[in-house]
């Protein structure tokens, strides 16, 4: 029973250490204005390159593959991921947008792009 006492002191501890440092006065905010950011990377020019999901969309699921069935599914999908470039001062522009994005009924959001890109960026 003591050794169960000591886990869950040290719980209350580390969450009481978390949520200090979540709300320490010397965070502040970089950049706004993502939609479901996924991929994160700085660059050699010191810019940060963002790869964001988007939102999804209401375009119906292809007539010519098989879809996830309810709860989840179906899919949907829209053309609004994008990849964004963040200068040093923190503003955001979009790199390239209008790339495939799905979302599942239950509310998932991923960009196809992403699943590209992070298995990229965390190959480094």
């Amino acid at each position: 029973m003591k050794t169960c006492s000591w886990f869950v002191l040290a719980v209350v501890a580390l969450g009481v250490s978390i949520a200090d440092a979540q709300t320490s006065s010397n965070v502040s905010v970089f950049a706004t204005g993502f939609s479901n950011p996924r991929g994160l990377k700085w660059g050699p020019d010191g810019n940060l390159y963002v790869a964001e999901g988007g939102t999804g969309g209401k375009a119906p699921p292809s007539s010519t593959c098989d879809q996830v069935p309810p709860p989840v599914g179906p899919y949907t999908g829209g053309f609004n991921a994008r990849i964004s470039k963040v200068t040093p001062d923190g503003t955001r522009t979009t790199l390239v947008g209008g790339l495939p994005s799905t979302s599942a009924a239950i509310g998932d959001v991923e960009g196809e792009l992403e699943k590209i890109v992070r298995k990229d960026w965390n190959a480094r």
